[in-house]
């Protein structure tokens, strides 16, 4: 079969997700990925876990996280969003629980490799044909449509096609900006490629120093010629070249935009939880009581023990100082260096090490319900291709589920095969019962899993005497007696020990305390049917 209803490009989550929607409304589907398998790059997200989803079922207020986006993805997440996600992972056998941050998982015992695998199952269930190890070359377009994808191995015609084959991070994922050639032979804008979501590469050398540290609980702030243009608080990580760690990664882009325009200083207060009155009032209860003991040792009540070098020599003291003797200007020092504990940030790590890419398709050039492009009437856009991206924690994944979800059924509607039920038909039901069996642990780590009761089977007629009709007429087997158990035998006065031989067997408890004498007359008690085994024989 050379020619397919639809053709997808890219096995990615988004390519996945479309081939699969558009082979549920009946149509013919061909998915080609260049790689050996499918969603490769889908196994690094969530640090291997799959962090698939981020838990807002309020469209409005989950595209506020696409920023310039947010309009855009606000319409296709009405047509498709959190609660309809969920509900289509669960009807594949993935159930999702939620942790800090409100990120969705897959449920305990399942990562990123089960969320691929259920895709992978129910795209053989729809026979979708899967030509893994097939690198396209370009789209032949004539007429004002696309006719044929040229692949290394011939071409192959189709009716519809979706673009699918993601921006230029990771590209030894196979990421290598392909759809972007082939979006602007159309006439399609593209803007620029820039890498989001990715480590900050720094001046300080005390990086280096700190590598593989992670601080969690911290407030980033980003100045620009010493003015605060951006906040967060969450967690970061130190690596040899800079700062990475997901709220350092969620500034990247920011800092990418910002770096021409003039000095950026990026500071990481170390205790947001004081401020800097309250924290010198604190020093001053607690270094008094230190004495002697050296300061190194004094701030691991308050920091982690590999960066409490770097902050006393920011601070301009000594390791070894006494605690109990620093001057009120020590204090302040100290705090001030905790407290604007600062890098320089001076580029990018770069495309290679980055999770998303910004920039890509205009938005302009795609209609937000349908991801149908405004150039070419045959031709749908998904994915990393567009020019949309979030900050960690789902948004990213949401936005290829629902821009994938959105091509593949308007492609299939292109060609007149209908939707055989509303997305959002069951989804709501969907997504109560599922918010009811994964909630969040009170300490915010493990969720607590409630699963409801189990149902009952119908109950069978009641006959005359009050028994069901089946059995009426039978008689109950007898039962047959059993022996009692230990706790069932009649007790002493002091109602702790069986009496001996009053069921016809039992030994008395020995009491607690008496572990050595119960040991030796278990091993008296076993001589002696030895000796009597001896005699017998």
């Amino acid at each position: 079969m050379n020619s397919f209803d639809v053709i997808v490009i890219g096995g990615g989550p988004a390519g996945m997700m479309a081939a699969l929607r558009a082979a549920q409304m009946g149509a013919s589907v061909l998915l080609l990925e260049k790689n050996d398998e499918l969603g490769r790059k889908l196994g690094l997200t969530g640090r291997g876990r799959c962090n698939f989803a981020h838990d807002e079922p309020d469209a409005a207020v989950l595209a506020q996280g696409y920023g310039k986006g947010a309009a855009f993805m606000e319409q296709a997440l009405r047509e498709f969003g959190l609660n309809e996600t969920v509900a289509f992972f669960a009807s594949c056998g993935v159930r999702a629980v939620r942790e800090r941050g409100k990120r969705l998982y897959p449920q305990m015992g399942q990562d990123s490799s089960a969320v691929t695998a259920a895709l992978r199952r129910e795209l053989h269930a729809r026979r979708v044909l899967v030509l893994s190890s097939t690198e396209v070359k370009g789209l032949d377009a004539s007429g004002g449509k696309i006719r044929r994808v040229i692949t290394r191995q011939g071409e192959i015609d189709g009716r519809a096609f979706v673009l699918a084959t993601g921006g230029q991070s990771f590209p030894a994922t196979g990421s290598t900006g392909d759809g972007y050639r082939w979006a602007k032979r159309v006439g399609c804008t593209i803007e620029e490629p820039r890498p989001a979501i990715c480590p900050v590469k720094c001046r300080e050398k005390f990086c280096a120093e700190l590598n593989g540290l992670k601080l969690k609980n911290v407030r980033l702030t980003l100045f620009l010629n010493g003015e605060p243009v951006d906040e967060r608080f969450g967690e970061m990580d130190f690596a040899p070249f800079g700062v990475t760690g997901a709220t350092a990664m969620d500034m990247a882009a920011r800092i990418g935009e910002l770096l021409p325009q003039g000095k950026l200083r990026l500071r990481i207060d170390l205790k947001p939880a004081l401020d800097r009155d309250r924290f010198i009032a604190r020093l001053d209860r607690e270094f008094p009581a230190e004495g002697d003991l050296p300061l190194r040792f004094a701030l691991r009540k308050m920091l982690p023990k590999e960066i409490i070098p770097v902050v006393i020599r920011l601070a301009g003291l000594q390791e070894g100082d006494p605690a109990g003797s620093l001057t009120p200007e020590n204090k302040a020092a100290l705090v001030d260096a905790m407290k604007e504990f600062s890098v320089t940030p001076t580029e990018l790590a770069g495309f290679r090490w980055a999770i998303v890419t910004r920039g890509g398709v205009s938005l302009d050039d795609v209609n937000p319900k349908t991801m149908a492009c405004t150039k070419v009437p045959n031709l749908f856009f998904a994915g990393e291709l567009l020019d949309v991206d979030g900050p960690t924690g789902g948004y990213n994944l949401q936005a290829c589920w629902t821009t994938g979800w959105l091509a593949g059924q308007s492609a299939a509607e292109l060609l007149g095969y209908h939707r055989p039920a509303p997305a959002a038909q069951k989804a709501e039901s969907a997504a109560r019962q599922w918010r009811g069996h994964a909630v969040l642990h009170p300490k915010d780590k493990a969720p607590t899993r409630h699963f409801p009761p189990r149902a009952e089977g119908p109950k069978k007629a009641a006959g005359p005497e009050g028994r069901s009709a089946r059995c009426s007429s039978e008689k109950p087997a007898p039962q047959e007696e059993k022996r009692p158990k230990r706790f069932d035998r009649p007790r002493s006065d002091d109602g702790k020990n069986p009496v001996r031989g009053a069921d016809g067997g039992g030994r008395p408890r020995k009491a607690a305390g008496d572990f050595a004498g119960w040991k030796g007359f278990r091993a008296k008690d076993s001589k002696k049917r030895n000796e009597d085994a001896g005699r017998k024989s």
